[in-house]
């Protein structure tokens, strides 16, 4: 009994697992939908990110070297 019990368990955390995976999926197709209308990539975000450490990185080193 508590093995069938166990099974049943189971069966309904995998069957929550499959509902919000497939949230999860439609969040981020919406999310992404928005993203194109404002006209950003990940590759545009990313190039921005990388200028942006590479400033801090340059103002640290001239730091350093006065």
């Amino acid at each position: 009994m508590l093995d069938a019990a166990r099974n049943k368990a189971r069966v309904k955390a995998c069957y929550l697992m499959i509902a919000l995976t497939i949230m999860a999926c439609f969040a981020v197709i919406a999310s992404d939908k928005r993203a194109v209308e404002r006209h950003e990539s990940f590759t545009s975000w990313n190039l921005a990110k990388k200028a942006k450490w590479r400033e801090e990185a340059a103002t640290r080193a001239e730091e350093k070297a006065k």
